[in-house]
């Protein structure tokens, strides 16, 4: 058995959360960009958030409090406390997201007790101009890996065409771009 040492905070609003990894880097400051890894899982095991799937960081600005001193609610409160390479997870239930920190009505039908509990990660911490730089570096990035997936896509498909036109012996034209026809009435 492994035992971490976990310290649990609170938030000046009373929000508790607990650090798994505290970060070395600075804490956000007001303005700023916080880009984060996070997966949000709700007590039935349904997920309502999970960047390694989307394959994308999430980017909250922490805006300034709209009155000096407000105290916020559920995870914008979490947020003003987050060092680069912080690790943290708190549970919130759903009136808390919805109705007091995203400013929305409940979804009909919705438990407003229903605890999701969030995990995230902090990769970087940027302001504005360096929110152009993270976008600009990640753009080439996903750019590139979209061609590669294209070129892979591609070969896929070519072999199964290929496959399929020759198990039933249909003899088709194919065009520069890939397509493949074949003329069934000359016109």
């Amino acid at each position: 058995v492994i035992i971490t040492a976990c310290n649990t905070e609170t938030t000046p609003y009373g929000q508790k959360f607990t650090r798994h990894r505290e970060g070395t880097g600075p804490q956000i400051k007001d303005g700023e960009y916080l880009v984060m890894n996070m997966i949000a899982v709700d007590e039935n095991d349904s997920v309502w958030h999970d960047t390694y799937q989307q394959k994308q960081p999430m980017i909250v600005r922490v805006a300034p409090p709209i009155l000096p001193g407000l105290k916020e609610p559920g995870e914008t409160g979490v947020y003003r406390m987050l060092n680069l390479g912080d690790s943290v997870s708190f549970t919130l239930d759903a009136e808390t997201i919805y109705v007091k920190t995203w400013n929305q009505e409940l979804p009909k039908g919705m438990d407003p007790g229903l605890e999701v509990t969030y995990r995230l990660g902090v990769i970087e911490i940027v302001d504005e101009n360096g929110l152009d730089k993270y976008r600009e570096r990640n753009l080439e990035r996903y750019e590139a890996e979209r061609i590669q997936n294209q070129i892979r896509q591609y070969g896929i498909d070519t072999t199964a065409i290929a496959s399929y036109l020759r198990e039933k012996s249909i003899v088709a034209v194919k065009t520069l771009s890939g397509l493949h026809y074949t003329v069934v009435k000359e016109g």
